[in-house]
């Protein structure tokens, strides 16, 4: 093998993205042999079932461990995009509607904040700018941990809620809008802001994976 040649870690860089593909093959390799043995594991319990030596219970419970392992597998598959296990810079900015969008867009950040922290990605929050009575008017979220960007990149867009506006003394139903934009990020990158478009420097995807080297 490649990994074993005595010059391996001449180019430790070049050696650890070597290394990095072959944990990832590795875990491919794991991840559909677990579900093969699952699947041969429940056809066996199956027949046993038609022999009355095994119980439905029995067969119904494989059944949920193996539709787990195939969830999971066809789970890591969406996530397989290069930007995709990299951590995000989650911005989000309210729409037309005043306070209404404002306080719209705070619910947001603050859906986005638990979603964070329920699973342990390191919070930044930054750039945050209040509303005028209510809300946020912007703010800036940095979420780091391993695929923060594959999970949050379809969050992209313009989010919409109807409600009954708590600030609208007839009580009427008001539409709110707030859009997020995700970029994902490495471990460090600086970030200027040239017409209103963001450009992070080092290596980010901005909506449709356009993926830009500024180094």
């Amino acid at each position: 093998m490649r990994t074993q040649a005595p010059d391996f870690w001449n180019d430790a860089k070049q050696a650890e993205k070597v290394m990095k593909q072959v944990r990832e093959l590795k875990g491919w390799i794991e991840g559909c042999e677990a579900v093969s043995r699952s699947v041969d594991d429940l056809n066996v319990l199956f027949d046993f079932a038609k022999e009355g030596e095994a119980t439905e219970e029995e067969v119904d419970t494989h059944y949920a461990e193996t539709l787990q392992l195939v969830e999971e597998l066809e789970l890591k598959n969406m996530l397989r995009g290069e930007a995709d296990q990299m951590s995000c810079i989650l911005k989000i900015n309210s729409g037309a509607g005043g306070t209404e969008s404002q306080d719209w867009a705070s619910m947001l950040m603050r859906m986005y904040m638990r979603w964070a922290e329920a699973n342990n990605y390191k919070l930044t929050v930054s750039n945050i700018q209040e509303g005028d009575e209510a809300g946020i008017k912007t703010v800036t979220l940095q979420l780091e941990g391993d695929f923060a960007y594959g999970y949050l990149k379809g969050e992209n867009g313009v989010h919409r809620l109807v409600r009954v506006s708590p600030f609208n003394a007839q009580g009427k139903r008001m539409t709110s809008f707030a859009s997020s934009l995700e970029a994902a990020f490495l471990s460090t990158l600086s970030i200027v802001c040239l017409s209103g478009i963001f450009i992070f420097y080092q290596i980010v995807f901005i909506n449709r994976h356009i993926k830009m080297k500024l180094v």
